[in-house]
């Protein structure tokens, strides 16, 4: 009995909950923005010296996501008036995907950048 209850309250609410946990994925991606290149840049040079080379490319992917947030900020002025916030919010999801699928296959440091700066952008959105 107790478990047809939850089961029908979780069929009542289950929109609530999946708008609550796209907003809480949201707040994740913008975490992972700022803090990946913590643990993804050492093990990246460890593996694959190439990609990043020396530790001026690593300042480089480390910093530039904050100057990607304050463009996305400032183009999304124009999106939520003409959009709205959900549209707007709806736009930047692609491109956060889009972002991390070119830092998971880059090969070369300047690719990691723009995807970098890619990421920041979608966090300023």
């Amino acid at each position: 009995m107790v478990v047809a209850a939850r089961l029908g309250w979780l069929k009542k609410h289950s929109s609530e909950l999946l708008v609550a946990m796209a907003a809480s994925l949201g707040y994740m991606t913008i975490g992972l923005v700022r803090g990946w290149s913590s643990p993804g840049l050492p093990s990246m040079t460890e593996l694959n010296p190439e990609l990043v080379p020396n530790e001026e490319i690593v300042s480089w992917v480390s910093a530039v996501p904050p100057l990607g947030a304050m463009c996305g900020s400032l183009a999304v002025a124009p999106a939520l008036q003409h959009l709205g916030r959900k549209r707007s919010l709806m736009l930047a999801a692609p491109i956060f995907v889009m972002g991390w699928t070119v830092i998971a296959f880059a090969t070369s440091s300047a690719v990691l950048i723009c995807a970098r700066i890619t990421c920041g952008f979608c966090a300023g959105l």
